[in-house]
């Protein structure tokens, strides 16, 4: 199965509810980034969801909508290097040079697929979307990564529950679990770690410490 092929699965229910809820984003459609599968180290980050996503662009049920959202990604999107610099993908580019991956050849996907009104979903939204639109493992099982990191903090935990059903959260010796966690699930590689979003890390001064961390398990 591509990238493609799954979303194609999905993709009529999905643009109903849509449709039936204006408030809510495009979604976020994965792409193999340019480079990526020729690394040596293929890293796997997630984030929360995005805030609002070239939601200009009118989307239908057809394939090239989908075709359309994927080519965003890798194409104008780019892995954050057309930016903003935001936090999120200034951490992106310092594990990436550390890791010796070329620039923007690393995959992105988000727990929840769209946003709603730029924000985090509803409760009621965020579970309905899991049900009709249950891709995130299956991006990762096509996108085979040597280490995924959730940078989602842990007031996204349940939500990674409901998806990954049965994962455990192991803390990381020294380091409460809230703040830096293992992630242990069949679906998910031995190198799999939780910690908090970077907006958050940068706000308390602890990027360079997670970061450090993040390094000194993954290499």
């Amino acid at each position: 199965m591509k990238f493609i092929e799954l979303y194609e699965s999905y993709w009529k229910e999905f643009i109903n509810f849509k449709n039936n809820h204006e408030n809510l984003s495009n979604p976020l459609l994965l792409n193999y980034s340019i480079g990526y599968e020729d690394q040596e180290t293929k890293l796997f980050i997630i984030g929360q969801q995005t805030q609002s996503w070239y939601d200009n662009i009118i989307i239908d049920d057809t394939r090239k909508s989908i075709l359309g959202l994927m080519k965003i990604y890798v194409n104008e999107f780019r892995l954050g290097l057309s930016g903003p610099f935001s936090p999120f993908w200034k951490a992106a580019r310092v594990l990436e040079d550390e890791l010796n991956i070329n620039s923007g050849s690393i995959m992105w996907s988000n727990l929840n697929k769209v946003d709603q009104d730029a924000k985090r979903p509803s409760e009621e939204i965020e579970s309905k979307i899991l049900d009709i639109f249950p891709v995130l493992k299956k991006e990762i099982r096509l996108a085979t990564p040597d280490i995924i990191l959730f940078f989602t903090g842990p007031f996204f935990d349940g939500h990674i529950e409901r998806i990954f059903q049965g994962v455990r959260f192991k803390a990381v010796e020294g380091h409460e679990e809230r703040k830096f966690a293992r992630l242990i699930h069949t679906d998910l590689p031995q190198k799999s770690f939780r910690t908090y979003h970077p907006n958050f890390l940068q706000r308390q001064g602890l990027t360079n410490e997670v970061l450090d961390l993040i390094l000194n398990l993954v290499k």
